[in-house]
């Protein structure tokens, strides 16, 4: 398998598309609300699904609660880092602190041996994020708070990707296993909005529904793009280059955010890209 232009593009695009609906979550009055809304189309494809594909195996079950666990706390961190923080800070933190996790992760109990230019990588990506963590070239330092909302959503990210992949593989059905994935995060997130904050999870305004429907179909486009081209493409190259919404997120928060601009930050952003890129090649 070769990775073609057209593959190249549909990937950018889905990259873009990922770090899109991640602006219009931080940009909404209510990010609890637009998280929410995100969340409704995977819920609906989910439940459609259920009747046709698979049940999972029980083997895997133990994977799905914690999967939904997992992703449920990272909607609430994603949340709670953009109230606290720029997107051009917290977003590049917590999407490139999770590959670099892994990836340390599965050389020290999986003995997945690292060699001499992904270790090249993994500083890289660390010294990217060390970069935005201490001030990345804005005027003063980011809040602690921030910083440690996006590094322990990365840590979720790391931790949900190894959960599932362990989960997809014991499941004798990975399609099954999605289905109940997806149908079963978004229900949840809206239980946990009304039990906790004792208020709907839906806002009533048109706004509201109109970024809700618009980061909806973006979130749907993004993993259904990333799945068909790992499907059709190099999987190791396709998951390089999807790393690329870190750099989008930073130029996106930085440019039209009007958050506080700084070249440092985008530099710090590009070599996290660049490291995570040679993390996920091996080169």
């Amino acid at each position: 398998m070769t990775l073609t232009w057209e593959l190249t593009l549909l990937v950018l695009a889905a990259a873009l598309a990922h770090a899109t609906w991640n602006v219009l979550v931080k940009i909404s009055d209510d990010k609890v609300a637009a998280m929410a809304g995100m969340l409704i189309p995977g819920v609906l494809m989910g439940m459609a699904a259920l009747p046709f594909v698979p049940v999972p195996d029980p083997a895997s079950w133990p994977y799905l609660a914690a999967s939904v666990v997992l992703h449920n706390v990272y909607f609430a961190l994603v949340v709670a880092g953009y109230r606290a923080g720029d997107l051009s800070l917290v977003y590049p933190v917590a999407r490139g602190s999770a590959p670099a996790v892994i990836a340390l992760l599965a050389w020290l109990f999986v003995d997945e041996a690292l060699g001499f230019w992904s270790w090249v990588g993994l500083f890289l990506a660390s010294l990217g994020i060390g970069a935005l963590a201490m001030g990345g070239g804005r005027a003063g330092r980011p809040s602690v708070r921030s910083v440690t909302l996006a590094l322990v959503t990365g840590l979720l990210i790391a931790a949900y990707t190894l959960v599932d992949g362990i989960g997809m593989r014991a499941s004798d059905a990975p399609y099954g296993y999605i289905a109940w994935a997806f149908a079963m995060w978004g229900v949840v997130f809206a239980g946990g909005t009304v039990l906790v904050l004792r208020r709907s999870p839906f806002g009533s305004s048109r706004r509201y529904w109109t970024t809700a429907t618009a980061s909806g179909l973006l979130s749907t486009f993004a993993y259904g793009i990333i799945l068909y081209a790992l499907a059709a493409g190099p999987m190791a190259e396709v998951s390089a280059l999807r790393e690329s919404s870190v750099l989008f997120a930073a130029v996106i928060g930085a440019v039209r955010l009007n958050e506080s601009f700084g070249s440092g930050r985008i530099l710090a952003a590009s070599a996290i890209v660049i490291g995570l890129i040679m993390l996920k090649l091996h080169l």
